[in-house]
Parts: structure tokens; C-alpha cells; sequence
């Protein structure tokens, strides 16, 4: 029974195998039970199969990323220890256990997972993911429901997802020493960094302390210099007179702060647009901190979201609107971030920043938050189409947070029973696939 990658990746993602054995590889005879908390978030583009992964051992969470193979011997076949997008790699997952695997930083051995399947759970897998269109269980049932039913259900969904955001930031918080201002440097960063190099923007923004850019607000070439070093990117020759002298710049303030940038090679850039090339978003964020050097308090005090999208849209500065790296032009201008980008920062990162600010001043803003979602634009991606294909409205950001939150815990887990909508359906007989 012979499975491919892609396969085997859906399997792991959508939780159909029969059973996980995890193990060290330098202890074959002892396998331990392991629970994956989150199987990640599938990589399109070079390095591990998944991003952002958790998996609880005893009493400890791991989180990082996970790689794929059918035989352990394919780490290195894929010469995968010799790649350092494979270095937070925090689990090996395989069907067959014939090679210790290493780790290629600390040589130790990289923890292992051997994923039992069965002959149903692959025939049921392929149908699956041959059969996209039928994702929900429910399907051609959901206009039947009655509109009270579907509007609470949405607002407990929504108001669930802020709150889970909020309480991340709790965490990133505390990580910080409860600075307030570190807190929205690095929720910036890791939006701007995207899925792909969300992690490598965060390990950027954690370097670069708000006290030293504080000091340099007035100066964007500065600003710019100190976050593209320390992403590791003033590191090659000069391709042209502005990168020479933003790598002076830089040498002079790494010097002087004695900071130590991030390996470039924690960056990834296959595949990625222009618009969002981490060298872009980078002079972005310098642009954001030269235009509003107290964007903490500027943020706190917004009363419409109007402002804050035109505040988050702001442009890069004139040599990163016609470059993404440099001495590579772009075939046409790239000025402000786009209305759909700036709409879904607005959601995912100052709505729950300002559920959290509320909490810490033990004030209560969820309507407020609720009213702002509604103003914005939803998102639009393949989890919102399938249920509007279902007949389900989606005209703001409030219902469109509430589906993402639905389908994230319940649809794509098959919790029906344990959703508002399954349930009524499974009560009025009129749903018999659930």
C-alpha cells in the first residue's frame, strides 16, 4: 500500500491516521504516545511540510514544524540536513522507521512519529481529497435553518475567535515584560511577515527593542537599515548605492547597540509576490514607525476604523514602492498596501490588540470591536466561498471571522453534534449525513 507525500500530508492534516507512535530515534523499543494539539499550518513553498505546529509530550508543548516523509531515510535523501529551513523542524513524521535522523544543529536526534494507517483510512483519505466540493457534511441543508439559529450561532462564534486572539496576546505580553509597546511591534511583525515568514519576523521584531527605535523615528533610512540588518539582509555585496548605504548605516548601528540579526535563512522567498517580499514589508514597517513614532497611543485612541485602515496601509518608502529586493526593480510602481490586506490586519490584529488593551484597563469594548467588524470587508478565501455557496451570508468581517471559527473547530474536526447549527439540524431530522 503505497501512498504519495501529498497524500500522506492530507492524512496528518485532517487527523485520518489510525494511530501516532512517537519514539526518539535512538530508542526504537520504547515508542510513546503523542498528542498533536495542532497538526500546523501546510507550507505551499520550500521547507517543512507544515508551520506552526503543537504537540504536547507529557507535559510539555512543542511548538514548530513538521516534515513528512514515507521512509525516515528520505530526510536525507531530500538532503534535508543540510538546509537550514529545516532546523525548527519539531517533528519527523514517517510510515517507516529505517534510519536515525539528526538534528543539524545540535546533532541530536530529531523526535519521530510513526503514523499507523488503514487500508479504509487511505480509500477514505483519497476520497477526500479528490472530493473537495463536498467538505461539508451538511451540505444543501444549511438554508433550512431558521435565521435566529444561525445569527446566535455567529455571534458566539465571533465573539469566541476575538477573545482566543486576545488571549494570545496576553501571551506575548508576558513574554515581553508586559511592555505594552513591544506587545504591537511584534503583532505587527508577525502579520507582515505572513504565514510563510511569520516566525522569521517575529525573531525580527524581538531584536530590535522599541527603546533603540525610539531613538532613531527621524530618521526612515536608519529605521530601514536597522530592521533589514537585522533580518539578515545587509549581509551580501551591495547591488546598488542605496543598499551601500544602508549597510553602513547599519554597521555603525549594530556597532553602537551591540545587536546580533537573525540568519537570513530563516527568510523564505520562492514563490512570494512582490508586494509582499520581506525586504517590502520590512521598509514598510520602518515607514510606519517614522510616520507615527507613538503608534501605540495613535491605535488606542482610534475611534473609527476608517482611520486605522488609511494608518495601516501607509506605503513603503520611494525606493521600495519600485524595488522588492535590492537592485531588482518591479515591472510597475507598488505604493500602498492593498484595501483587502489592510482589511484583514484591521481583523486579525487591532481588534483583538484593543480586546486586549480593555482587558488590561478592566474596561469593556466588545461592542465596540463587534461594531468595527462590521464595517470592514470579510475575508475572502476558499472557507468563506464554501458556505456562501451554501447560501450562507457573509457581508462583513463579523460574519466572516464567525465561518473561519466555525469551519477551524468544528466543520473541518466533524464536530457536528457539538455545533448549534448540526445540532438543530440533527433535532428537526433534516440533515442525515451529519
Amino acid at each position: 500500500m503505497k501512498q504519495n507525500e501529498h497524500l500522506l500530508q492530507f492524512i496528518w492534516h485532517q487527523r485520518l491516521y489510525q494511530s501516532l507512535s512517537f519514539f526518539n530515534t535512538e530508542e526504537y523499543e520504547r515508542p510513546h504516545p503523542i498528542e498533536v494539539l495542532n497538526p500546523g499550518t501546510p507550507n505551499p513553498n520550500a521547507g517543512p511540510d507544515f508551520f506552526n505546529a503543537k504537540i504536547r509530550i507529557g507535559a510539555i508543548v512543542w511548538a514548530g514544524n513538521v516534515e513528512i516523509h514515507r521512509y525516515a531515510s528520505e530526510w536525507y535523501k531530500h538532503r534535508h540536513h543540510e538546509d537550514p529551513l529545516y532546523d525548527n523542524t519539531i517533528l519527523h513524521v514517517i510510515l517507516e522507521n529505517d534510519k536515525p535522523v539528526y538534528s543539524r544543529v545540535n546533532g541530536l536526534p530529531i523526535f519521530s512519529c510513526i503514523m499507523t494507517l488503514s487500508e479504509n483510512q487511505v480509500k477514505q483519505a483519497t476520497s477526500l481529497q479528490e472530493e473537495k466540493s463536498s467538505r461539508l457534511r451538511c451540505a444543501g441543508q444549511l438554508q433550512l435553518l431558521p435565521l435566529a439559529v444561525e445569527k446566535d450561532w455567529k455571534e458566539y462564534l465571533f465573539h469566541e475567535r476575538m477573545h482566543q486572539k486576545a488571549e494570545r496576546i496576553e501571551q506575548i505580553y508576558a513574554s515581553t515584560g508586559e511592555d505594552i509597546s513591544e506587545t504591537l511591534h511584534i503583532l505587527i511583525m508577525r502579520y507582515w511577515g505572513t504565514k510563510v515568514n511569520n516566525d522569521a519576523f517575529e525573531a525580527i521584531a524581538r531584536s530590535l527593542p522599541m527603546r533603540i527605535l525610539r531613538k532613531h523615528t527621524n530618521r526612515l533610512d536608519q529605521l530601514e537599515a536597522l530592521y533589514l540588518g537585522q533580518a539578515g539582509l545587509l549581509e551580501e555585496s551591495p547591488a546598488d548605492e542605496y543598499n551601500a548605504h544602508l549597510q553602513e548605516e547599519y554597521s555603525f548601528l549594530r556597532a553602537k547597540y551591540q545587536l546580533t540579526p537573525i540568519s537570513a535563512h530563516r527568510l523564505r522567498l520562492l514563490r512570494l509576490r512582490p508586494s509582499v517580499f520581506p525586504h517590502r514589508r520590512l521598509a514598510q514597517m520602518a515607514n510606519l514607525r517614522h510616520r507615527y513614532p507613538l503608534l501605540e497611543s495613535v491605535f488606542s485612541e482610534l475611534k473609527e476604523s476608517k482611520r486605522a485602515l488609511e494608518i495601516l496601509s501607509i506605503p513603503p518608502s520611494e525606493y521600495w514602492q519600485k524595488h522588492y529586493r535590492f537592485g531588482e526593480k518591479t515591472s510597475r510602481s507598488i505604493g500602498k498596501t492593498s484595501r483587502s490586506s489592510s482589511d484583514i490586519m484591521l481583523i486579525n490584529v487591532l481588534l483583538p490588540y484593543r480586546l486586549f488593551l480593555a482587558k488590561q484597563q478592566t474596561l469593556s469594548c466588545y461592542t465596540d470591536v463587534k461594531r468595527w467588524a462590521e464595517q470592514i470587508r470579510p475575508e475572502e478565501n476558499n472557507i468563506t466561498k464554501l458556505f456562501t455557496t451554501e447560501g450562507i451570508d457573509i457581508a462583513n468581517a463579523f460574519e466572516g471571522q464567525a465561518i473561519i471559527e466555525l469551519w477551524e473547530k468544528y466543520c473541518s474536526l466533524q464536530k457536528c453534534s457539538s455545533c448549534a447549527w448540526g445540532k438543530h439540524l440533527i433535532a428537526s431530522n433534516t440533515c442525515t449525513s451529519i
